[in-house]
């Protein structure tokens, strides 16, 4: 059977990335049944691609992204504040400092995809006429790569804070431009309309 159809009520099915699960979510999971301990929820992992599939196919009642899906038939509830950071291992930055774009040739910049949503993050909020050309890019296609090479001295990264902040707080990871403003973004909470438990999945969200 489906499921994430169950007849039980109050069992949900949660889908998540594998990073931000870890980190967020399966630490929260005794504090959710602590306060609400009739329901069960249940994980999915995958990545956003993956996750929205399941959604689309039934097989999660929910996914916590920060994934922009803007479609009809998803609703969306802002969960927390997702905040992000530019950083390098001290290491490599003491070696070849990065202080301005014009240091950006002498770094390898290490993102998840193609498209850098990561480092877009800082390029979005830095002056236009700032024109950031790295050495090399190398795409991971995971954070925890990414943050495993970056703590390696392999390339500086944009990384959410919430999964560096233990590195920052023992330099392994250094923000060489710590002044720096980066675009934020949210967590959220997506589900089909009409979902049978809309109720259950907004006091989840709640």
């Amino acid at each position: 059977s489906d499921v994430c159809s169950s007849d039980l009520p109050f069992e949900i099915v949660l889908g998540t990335r594998f990073e931000l699960g870890l980190s967020w979510i399966v630490p929260a999971l005794s504090a959710l049944s602590a306060t609400t301990p009739e329901r069960r929820v249940h994980l999915y992992f995958g990545d956003s691609d993956a996750l929205v599939a399941a959604l689309d196919a039934g097989q999660c009642d929910a996914i916590v992204t920060s994934a922009r899906l803007s479609r009809p038939g998803i609703e969306t509830v802002s969960l927390h504040e997702e905040r992000y950071a530019l950083v390098g291992a001290p290491e490599l930055l003491a070696r070849s400092p990065l202080r301005t774009f014009k240091d950006a040739g002498r770094h390898t910049l290490l993102d998840i995809h193609a498209d850098l949503p990561l480092f877009r993050y800082f390029l979005d909020a830095r002056p236009a006429r700032e024109v950031w050309r790295f050495a090399s890019v190398h795409r991971l296609g995971t954070i925890a790569a990414v943050a495993a090479l970056a703590k390696r001295g392999e390339g500086v990264a944009v990384l959410p804070r919430y999964f560096i902040e233990r590195d920052l707080a023992k330099k392994t990871l250094a923000e060489p431009l710590p002044s720096a403003k980066l675009v934020t973004d949210f967590f959220r909470l997506l589900f089909r309309s009409g979902h049978p438990r809309s109720d259950d999945l907004s006091a989840l969200a709640a």
